[in-house]
């Protein structure tokens, strides 16, 4: 790290290692100073978006996305994220946005249809939501956030499927052990 001071990773990891020391000026710096050295849709930007949602600073993490898909519109990660801070903060209109765009680019993308399915489940669009869930479980049949998800969605469409009870009579009591 001290040989390549200018590397993007060498900062990445500094700001990382910083932080588990609880120096968070010092993770800050390192964090900015690999954002400025990364082209604007790197991962590296991104990071320090997400540096500021773990301060609970989303103004600021939503600065930093929103320059990414502004000057690099196919950095996908960068709207499924704001996507992701427009939900938390019940921002559904501008969340579905984000989200359009990320399905334009990549339609096979489980994270953007999950996180479309939640919208629509906020919006109480059900049936538009099991079918978002149901979309991601066809191509990840065993992501249990989905099919959480997708069972809320059913019992918000009224869709509740009961357990058949197996007989009316109570069960037959152990039998003993004497014979």
């Amino acid at each position: 790290m001290a040989r390549e001071p200018r590397s993007v990773e060498a900062h990445v990891a500094l700001g990382h290692f910083l932080l588990t020391q609880n120096d968070v000026a010092g993770a800050e710096r390192a964090l900015k100073t690999a954002a400025d050295l990364a082209p604007v849709g790197a991962a590296a930007r991104l990071r320090l978006a997400d540096f500021y949602l773990l301060l609970h600073d989303p103004q600021q993490a939503r600065g930093i996305l929103a320059e990414i898909t502004e000057k690099a519109p196919d950095f996908v990660p960068a709207w499924r994220r704001l996507a992701e801070i427009a939900l938390a903060e019940g921002k559904l209109d501008e969340s579905q946005k984000a989200l359009d765009a990320v399905v334009r680019k990549s339609p096979a993308d489980v994270d953007a249809r999950f996180l479309r399915g939640r919208v629509h489940l906020a919006r109480r669009e059900t049936t538009l939501a099991i079918q978002e869930f149901q979309t991601v479980l066809k191509a990840e049949p065993r992501l249990a956030p989905a099919r959480y998800q997708l069972a809320l969605a059913q019992l918000q469409a009224g869709n509740v499927q009961r357990r058949p009870r197996l007989s009316s009579r109570r069960p037959a009591p152990w039998p003993s052990s004497s014979r």
